[in-house]
């Protein structure tokens, strides 16, 4: 047999190849498709609970985070101004700080939590897997326990593989007590997002819904600053985390 006859001979069997690959992936999409979505609900990405070592108030940092392989971000004019500084020290200021973990005596059943009270510009804080992206497609949801005061909503936020950010409408209000709540991703409407300096972007209006199979970065915001009395310490004005989890389906880097 000639070259010419064996380079053709392995392009066909290369394109036949193809064809059959192509052919069991339309198959396989189309079978997922028909599978009914409340049937998709996505495993367990991520759960961050937050830790510490002792029974105080600091900086929150990375060294807080429990969940392995995942890189904390933390965004806000207000945290930028505060890096490096000794948190006793900006107590003693006027400066505010930022985002802080706390250690409280109440609640008993789970005392730490991230606080939102030192940002006197809105704060935010943002997960980033180093392995995975995670796909929000389908069923995927948040799940979290947080405590908000004086008219603070927690929202979520989102950094797409593309390197855009969103903000989703769902708010979780002001309460008395820490509640526990879950919501849909599939139902949420999107707003373009600064990160830099945490406000709405844009003119403003909804969005089409952003490409949610490659999230890049996944975290939480309260577009309201804290308190300003007793620098930002208190419980007047704050948005509060105890932990989050996220629920969607990993997809590699």
């Amino acid at each position: 047999m000639s070259s010419r006859a064996v380079l053709l001979a392995v392009i066909g069997c290369c394109v036949l190849a193809e064809l059959v690959f192509s052919a069991f992936a339309q198959q396989a999409a189309t079978q997922a498709r028909s599978v009914p979505l409340e049937d998709r609900r996505p495993p367990l990405f991520l759960r961050e609970t937050f830790k510490m070592e002792t029974k105080d108030e600091t900086i929150l940092t990375q060294t807080h985070m429990t969940a392995p392989n995942v890189d904390l971000r933390i965004y806000g004019e207000t945290q930028a101004k505060w890096a490096g500084m000794d948190h006793a020290k900006v107590r003693a200021t006027p400066l505010h700080g930022g985002l802080e973990i706390v250690w409280r005596a109440s609640p008993l059943d789970d005392p730490t939590f991230v606080f939102w009270g030192p940002c006197n510009t809105p704060c935010a804080l943002a997960f980033r897997d180093r392995n995975n992206y995670v796909d929000l497609t389908d069923l995927a949801k948040i799940k979290w326990r947080t405590k908000q005061t004086g008219f603070h909503h927690m929202q979520l936020i989102i950094k797409t593989a593309d390197g855009k950010w969103y903000i989703g409408d769902y708010m979780e209000g002001p309460s008395t007590d820490w509640l526990e709540r879950e919501f849909s991703i599939i139902d949420m409407r999107w707003k373009e997002f600064d990160a830099e300096h945490v406000v709405t972007k844009g003119t403003g209006a909804f969005v089409t819904t952003p490409d949610l199979g490659r999230v890049d970065e996944v975290g939480v915001t309260s577009l309201a600053s804290g308190a300003l009395s007793a620098n930002g310490h208190g419980s007047s004005s704050a948005a509060r985390l105890d932990w989050i989890e996220i629920y969607g389906r990993p997809v590699k880097r």
